[in-house]
């Protein structure tokens, strides 16, 4: 009998904040926990939690490829989008959200607001 070691995939790096505003007009890939979602007329603010900040994100009617009904706070998501650039934005960027996959949701809305 013998044993065969399956080894992982290394997972690609998550960029950081000031990569990305290095990256205006390029696509990434993010993954994270939605944090708050400011809905408008026509579009809304995302805030996504990654693993080291909060990143603002915008889901605009037409462009984005999925239900805004998908962010809900606290849902872990894999979110693909354009960066560019903002200068109203704390970070000097902005995410334009273009897919969005739901990876695990939480059992229950959160009792009060985390925000």
């Amino acid at each position: 009998m013998s044993i065969t070691t399956i080894q992982p995939r290394p997972c690609p790096p998550l960029p950081l904040a000031q990569d990305l505003a290095a990256q205006c007009g390029s696509t990434v890939t993010l993954h994270g926990m939605i944090y708050h979602v400011r809905r408008m007329r026509g579009f809304a603010f995302v805030l996504l939690r990654t693993a080291r900040e909060v990143l603002q994100c915008i889901y605009e009617d037409g462009v984005s490829a999925f239900p805004l009904s998908l962010l809900q706070q606290e849902t872990s998501v894999e979110c693909t989008g354009l960066v560019r650039a903002d200068p109203r934005s704390r970070q000097g960027f902005e995410i334009l959200l273009q897919q969005c996959r739901t990876v695990g949701s939480p059992h229950q809305e959160p009792p009060v607001s985390i925000s």
